[in-house]
C-alpha cells in the first residue's frame, strides 16, 4: 500500500493571469491619461475665451465711456424755455422747427436760442 502524500500547493500568479491584469491596467491607465488631457486642453480653451472676453468687455467699457465723456447731450427743453427763446419746438432728433439741421447743430441750436434755418 502507498499512501498518498499531498502534494504541497504552490501560491502565485501564473504568467497568463499577470499578462492579462497587466494589459487591463495599462488600457484603465490610458483611458485616464486620455481624460486628463482633454480636460486640460478644454479647460485652456475655456481660460483663454474668458481672458478674451474680459480684454473686450473692458475694451467696449473704455470706448462707451470715452464717447460718452465727449458727446454733448442737451437736456430736455421745457414749454417755457422754448417760448422764451423764440425757436419754436423740439423735435426728438434735436432739429428746430424752422428748419433741418444737423442733429449737433440743432441740439446747440434750440438750446441756445441762435440756430439759423436752412429753406
Amino acid at each position: 500500500m502507498t499512501s498518498a502524500r499531498p502534494r504541497p500547493s504552490r501560491t502565485g500568479f501564473t504568467l497568463t493571469e499577470v499578462l492579462v491584469a497587466l494589459s487591463l491596467s495599462l488600457v484603465v491607465m490610458g483611458a485616464i491619461y486620455s481624460a486628463l488631457g482633454l480636460h486640460w486642453k478644454y479647460s485652456t480653451a475655456g481660460r483663454v475665451d474668458i481672458e478674451r472676453m474680459q480684454l473686450v468687455r473692458a475694451v467696449a467699457l473704455r470706448i462707451e465711456r470715452d464717447l460718452r465723456s465727449t458727446l454733448f447731450v442737451a437736456p430736455p427743453a421745457t414749454a417755457s424755455s422754448d417760448s422764451a427763446t423764440g425757436t419754436g419746438t423740439t423735435s426728438a432728433a434735436g432739429s428746430s422747427a424752422t428748419g433741418s439741421a444737423s442733429a449737433a447743430a440743432g441740439s446747440a441750436a434750440s438750446a441756445t436760442g441762435t440756430g439759423s434755418a436752412n429753406g
